[in-house]
């Protein structure tokens, strides 16, 4: 142990590696490896990622000392060092590994490529640990104490210490097309992040500056004016939100405000010219004030007030949920095109008075919902069906025998 001697070779070919953490994943993985008297030489490390991007890596580990020390480079080309289902980001550059075995310095400059990031609708619950007992055990183990069960297991305050505590300082430099999509947020990113600390504790100090965007709220689409994600080095990867966005809206220019930490966001809404947030609401709803709109409107006008509060989900959500319908919508009466009238968040023209308007998904791509108003005449029957890939066909079926037939093409770029 205290003069070890390293000799022989080791080839690997054609080996693959997956990190579930990250998603991150080696093909066509090859290695070449010997044993050269006090230090083992990485002679070759490459592999490639599933898409085009490839690593390779050099060095070698000095079997002398206290303790081996390493001194290993690495070389990423577009390769994807983030693969989940909620973040999809390639990076290039250079890294290194040194120092001591038991603790080293992890160093790197990198350059994101092309980045997606999903904003989950809701964030899973924390795991709960299963105490199992095995019913044939001839030495069954007792549960371990109320105490003990409360510090251990998936998802306690107290983390597993890392195989390797390394210490952090790498640099990356995001120039833009990061990509953040969910929660009605469609935006591109980019800016400069310093990651350091250690793998135990690891700290973000940096920004995102938005280059364009759009943010869906309320039924309507607000453009991104300002926008900046900001990171303070804080234990939590929590960072601070500064977004701002504004849509045109009748006679006002109204604007959503997003501030707060990305696990609490406040958002709030104002004006130009300045008006209090129930009028706002209103115009950005219905464009016109709140002294013009029906009962029914006012009551969706409550409703935004609520979810913008924090309130959680409305009287029309609540509702919606217990009927077991995917849309749900008080609102007036609407008559033009298909288009117009199979969405009842599109709006058409307010003429006939209050209305409700209801439906469900009953496969993927074919939706079937109806639409009452306050009088018999009124109801009508809407089908929507997705025959290909951006392309829905609508339709509409009256009592009094109208019909009406729409061709929809939609893409996101």
């Amino acid at each position: 142990m205290a003069a070890p001697a390293a000799s022989g070779h080791l080839t690997i070919t054609d080996g693959r590696y997956a990190n579930f953490a990250t998603g991150a994943v080696l093909t066509h993985l090859r290695t070449d490896l010997s044993g050269d008297r006090d230090r083992v030489t990485v002679r070759e490390f490459a592999a490639n990622d599933t898409g085009s991007g490839t690593l390779s890596a050099r060095g070698s580990v000095v079997l002398t000392g206290a303790s081996p020390t390493a001194d290993l480079t690495a070389t990423l080309s577009n390769f994807r060092i983030l693969g989940r289902d909620d973040a999809v980001i390639t990076g290039s550059g250079n890294a290194a590994i040194a120092g001591s075995v038991a603790s080293p310095k992890v160093s790197a400059q990198l350059s994101t490529g092309q980045g997606d990031l999903r904003l989950p609708d809701s964030l899973p619950s924390s795991v709960t640990k299963l105490q199992v007992v095995e019913i044939n055990n001839r030495t069954p183990k007792r549960p371990p104490p109320r105490a003990a069960r409360a510090t251990t297991g998936v998802g306690s305050a107290k983390a597993s210490a890392p195989a390797l505590p390394a210490t952090l300082e790498i640099n990356i430099t995001l120039p833009g097309q990061i990509f953040v999509r969910g929660r009605g947020l469609d935006s591109e990113w980019r800016g400069k992040l310093a990651v350091t600390g250690t793998s135990a504790a690891p700290q973000i100090l940096g920004s995102l500056e938005v280059v364009r965007g759009t943010f869906d709220i309320l039924g309507k689409t607000f453009k991104v004016t300002r926008g900046t994600i900001s990171f303070d080095g804080a234990k939590t990867l929590d960072p601070m939100l500064d977004i701002v966005t504004e849509v045109v809206a009748g006679d006002i220019v109204a604007q959503v405000l997003v501030s707060g930490s990305a696990s609490a966001p406040k958002i709030r809404m104002s004006s130009t010219p300045a008006m209090p947030q129930e009028q706002i609401l209103s115009y950005v709803l219905f464009g016109r004030a709140s002294t013009q709109i029906t009962a029914a409107e006012g009551i969706q006008v409550a409703q935004a007030a609520a979810t913008l509060a924090g309130g959680g989900a409305g009287m029309l959500d609540k509702l919606r949920g217990g009927l077991g319908l995917d849309r749900l919508l008080l609102g007036s009466s609407q008559t033009g095109n298909a288009s117009s009238n199979l969405n009842p968040a599109a709006g058409g023209s307010n003429t006939g008075g209050t209305s409700v308007s209801g439906g469900k998904y009953l496969a993927e791509g074919v939706y079937v919902g109806a639409s009452q108003g306050l009088t018999p005449q009124s109801s009508k029957v809407v089908v929507e069906i997705e025959v290909r890939p951006h392309v829905t066909v609508q339709s509409d079926f009256s009592q009094t025998g109208g019909s009406g037939l729409g061709l929809n093409y939609k893409y996101d770029y």
